[in-house]
C-alpha cells in the first residue's frame, strides 16, 4: 500500500477532501496534512512534513497544497 498526503490548499482543511478519501482508502493509506496551518513557510511546511510522514510517499495538492508538493 503507498502512503498518500492530501495537502489542502492555504484556505482549506481536511473537508476539500471528503468526496475522494473512502474511495483512496479502499487501495492506499491516506493521511490528510495540516502543516499549512501549524508553519509560515513552503520550507518549514514540508521539513515538517516529512518529518511526521516517513517513507515513499505520493503527495496530492491542491492550490498551495499543490506548491508545497513540488
Amino acid at each position: 500500500m503507498q502512503n498518500v498526503i492530501l495537502l489542502p490548499g492555504l484556505a482549506s482543511d481536511a473537508t476539500i477532501w471528503l468526496g475522494q478519501l473512502p474511495v483512496l482508502a479502499t487501495r492506499h493509506r491516506v493521511h490528510v496534512t495540516d502543516v499549512h496551518f501549524r508553519f509560515d513557510t513552503l520550507p518549514e511546511m514540508a521539513a515538517a512534513l516529512l518529518a511526521e510522514c516517513p517513507g515513499p510517499l505520493v503527495l496530492v495538492g491542491a492550490s498551495m497544497g499543490g506548491m508545497l508538493a513540488l
